[in-house]
C-alpha cells in the first residue's frame, strides 16, 4: 500500500505548495514577504482556492505565517528564534560532519572535495554574490548531511533549511572576507576528513555554523551570539 500511495500525484494544492517551498529554500522570498493569492493563481494558472490550501499547507510546514485580514507572509525569525535555530544546526551539522568523517567512502570524500574547491573558487571571486556562495555552501553541507548515514539527521536539517535558510545563509557572506572565511575553514575541515579526524572535524563545522551566527547578527545589527563574545 505505501509503495502503490507513493506513485500517485499529488494534490494541486500539495503540488502548489511543494513548489511555494521550492521558492523559499532557494531564497527567492525573503522572511517577512508577503504571499499574494492572486499572483500565485496566476502564475500556475489555477483559481484561488487551492491556493489558499497550499498556504494553509505551508503555515502547517512553519514554513509562512498566516495573518487573519492580512494573508500570507513568509516566516520571519525573530532574534531568540535565530539563536535557536543556529544553536541547533550548529550541534547537528557538527554531528553530521562527525558521522560523515568515520563513514565516508573515498568516493565520497572526493566529491566533498570538487564542493569544497568549488566553494573555495568563489570564495576568491570578489563578482560572486552572496547568494551563489551560500547555495555553494549550502550544497556542500547537504552532501555532508546526506551521506552521514542518518536518515533522522537529514530529515530534520532539511526542514530547517526550508525556512528561508538560504537568506540567512546569504547574510552571513555580504563580503568577501566571510566568504574567504568560510571557504577556508571548509578546506581545512576537509583535511581532517581525510585523516578520519572525527573530533577535529567536528569542531570545525561547528565554529563554521557559529561564525556565520555571529555574521548573521551583526548584518541584522542585534545582539551578539556566544561566538563574538568568546575569547581568542
Amino acid at each position: 500500500m505505501t509503495k502503490r500511495a507513493s506513485l500517485l500525484p499529488a494534490t494541486l494544492p500539495r503540488h502548489l505548495a511543494d513548489q511555494l517551498a521550492l521558492d523559499i529554500e532557494r531564497g527567492e522570498f525573503p522572511p517577512g514577504t508577503r504571499l499574494s493569492e492572486a499572483a500565485i493563481a496566476l502564475r500556475f494558472g489555477t483559481s484561488r482556492g487551492p491556493v489558499r490550501e497550499a498556504l494553509a499547507l505551508l503555515a502547517r510546514d512553519e514554513l509562512v505565517e498566516l495573518r487573519p485580514r492580512h494573508g500570507a507572509f513568509i516566516l520571519a525569525l525573530s532574534a531568540d528564534q535565530l539563536d535557536e535555530m543556529f544553536e541547533l544546526r550548529g550541534a547537528l551539522y557538527a554531528l553530521a560532519v562527525r558521522l560523515f568523517t568515520s563513514r565516508a567512502t573515498q568516493e565520497q570524500l572526493a566529491e566533498c572535495t570538487r564542493h569544497t574547491e568549488a566553494v573555495l573558487k568563489l570564495a576568491e571571486n570578489p563578482a560572486a554574490l552572496p547568494q551563489d556562495f551560500a547555495r555553494a555552501n549550502q550544497a556542500k553541507s547537504l552532501f555532508i548531511v546526506s551521506h552521514a548515514g542518518n536518515q533522522r539527521l537529514l530529515d530534520t536539517m532539511g526542514r530547517m533549511t526550508r525556512q528561508a535558510f538560504q537568506h540567512y545563509a546569504a547574510l552571513a557572506h555580504l563580503t568577501t572576507e566571510r566568504r574567504r572565511e568560510t571557504a577556508s575553514s571548509g578546506a581545512r575541515m576537509l583535511e581532517q576528513m581525510k585523516q578520519r579526524d572525527a573530533a577535529a572535524a567536528s569542531a570545525i563545522a561547528w565554529h563554521i555554523v557559529e561564525a556565520s551566527h555571529a555574521a548573521v547578527r551583526s548584518a541584522l545589527g542585534t545582539r551578539p551570539t556566544a561566538a563574538e563574545k568568546a575569547p581568542d
